[in-house]
């Protein structure tokens, strides 16, 4: 099935123009001249009236043969239309099973707590980013074939994004929030939540202000990469591995991070990352939420032995 799906699609070529329609010379030309030599031997004026047959009959199967043309091109236009309309259809299911598998692949913690399996599972490159948001990515779907007309043209922009994926960015880039106190609190809470969610105690550890995690099993940890969540009106330590930092509005981000969540009200946010700007919905945690996921982990760390 994965293979399948990933196969690309093709848009249809281009109808082919029906060959305009040859002007019946003969059928024209035979009666005339039938008509003339009637006549010589006959004597009788009214013979020369069937001359006027060929040219009649001659123009009648012209015309016939242009509406024959432009039928034709109508059925093959309609033909190429109802193509890329079933091809519209065939994008739709190929974005969500991309979009399915990039959101299994990186969840954030929503998706975690939907799919607890997944939870310090290891899976390759999901321990090296971080999803800071929903938004429109590039998608990966092939759309192969020349897009003719303004139908085809569209899909092919269509089929080039996948909406409503995750934005990632490296886990180590750091991350600035920007915005009210309480909003960006619980955005940040929201992302050091999903990194705990996304490592083990020992592959992370945690530093920095985390009163709202109280009982993380990762604040316990004495080894692995260092997850510090901190306020932008204090230097980001040397030590740290992955910061993520409160920012009060119109402060800029500390030099360590390189990816900044400006928060825009409710749950739209901009990042700013890489010499790009795009649109994201960003996630947040209450601080009870952040105590009751500690709690969970606290209870699985106890159960694997892992600290």
């Amino acid at each position: 099935m994965l293979e399948t799906l990933d196969e690309p699609l093709r848009l249809p070529a281009r109808p082919p123009t029906p060959p305009r329609p040859a002007v019946p010379l003969a059928a024209a030309i035979v009666p005339v001249v039938g008509a003339v030599i009637l006549w010589r031997l006959t004597g009788s004026m009214y013979a020369l009236w069937f001359a006027a047959l060929g040219p009649l009959m001659a123009a009648a199967s012209f015309l016939d043969g242009l509406r024959g043309a432009r039928r034709a091109r109508r059925r093959a236009t309609r033909d190429a239309l109802a193509t890329v309309r079933a091809l519209d259809k065939d994008v739709d299911v190929r974005h969500t099973d991309e979009r399915d598998r990039a959101w299994r692949r990186t969840p954030d913690v929503a998706g975690y707590a939907s799919a607890v399996d997944e939870i310090w599972r290891v899976v390759p490159g999901r321990d090296t980013v971080i999803v800071v948001g929903r938004g429109t990515s590039a998608s990966a779907l092939r759309l192969e074939g020349e897009a003719v007309d303004d139908e085809a043209r569209r899909l092919r922009l269509r089929a080039r994004r996948l909406d409503d994926a995750p934005i990632t960015v490296p886990l180590s880039a750091g991350i600035a929030v920007c915005g009210p106190v309480v909003p960006a609190t619980a955005v940040v809470r929201a992302l050091a939540v999903q990194v705990c969610l996304a490592n083990a105690p020992g592959v992370v550890r945690l530093a920095g202000e985390t009163e709202d995690l109280e009982g993380m099993p990762h604040a316990d940890a004495t080894r692995g990469a260092v997850l510090f969540l901190g306020a932008g009106d204090r230097p980001v330590p040397d030590d740290v591995d992955i910061p993520l930092v409160r920012v009060a509005e119109g402060d800029p981000p500390p030099p360590r991070c390189a990816a900044v969540l400006v928060l825009e009200g409710g749950d739209r946010a901009r990042l700013d990352h890489d010499g790009t700007t795009r649109e994201v919905s960003v996630e947040s945690v209450s601080a009870a939420q952040a105590r009751g996921a500690a709690a969970a982990l606290a209870v699985r760390a106890a159960t694997l032995g892992q600290r």
